[in-house]
């Protein structure tokens, strides 16, 4: 038992993937043909989709007929913006958590949280429970959060 437990201690960890790179595990599909000007009412018909990857423009084919079609086929709204942006190296949904310096969280310096709406959903680790909880955060509020001793503001980004 205890070597058991020894191998799976000692067994390596697995690299967190890098922020804004594509998974490796799903096959986006291929981009489809490069286009050699702007979308025409034949490119229109020929394509499902154009999509602009770097500064080249490419069709995305329709799915065919008794096929399943690979993600940018498929996917549409947010997520299909979200897969060009990753195509181009960029990341359209910011995921990352906000950590406050060690100054900020007071009234006269409220921890700064970005959105590029008027309002965004913000949690917090209750440091007693280690639950999430949740919060509406509004711009031009100052919301203090009494189980962590933090004011939050937010601001809007472009």
């Amino acid at each position: 038992m205890i070597s058991a437990l020894k191998r799976i201690a000692s067994a390596p960890v697995p690299k967190r993937q890098a922020l804004g790179v594509l998974s490796t595990a799903r096959h986006l599909g291929t981009l489809g043909e490069e286009l050699k000007s702007a979308p025409n009412k034949e490119d229109e018909a020929k394509y499902a989709k154009v999509i602009k990857v770097g500064d080249k423009l490419y069709g995305v084919p329709a799915v065919q007929e008794g096929t399943f079609g690979h993600d940018l086929q498929q996917q549409v709204g947010r997520r299909f913006e979200e897969l060009v942006y990753e195509l181009n190296g960029e990341v359209l949904f910011n995921r990352d958590p906000v950590f406050a310096l060690p100054d900020q969280g007071t009234k006269s310096n409220p921890v700064l949280v970005p959105s590029g709406e008027n309002e965004r959903i913000v949690g917090y680790e209750d440091p007693h429970v280690h639950q999430v909880f949740w919060f509406k955060l509004r711009k031009g509020d100052l919301v203090y959060v009494p189980k962590i001793d933090k004011y939050f503001s937010l601001y809007k980004i472009d």
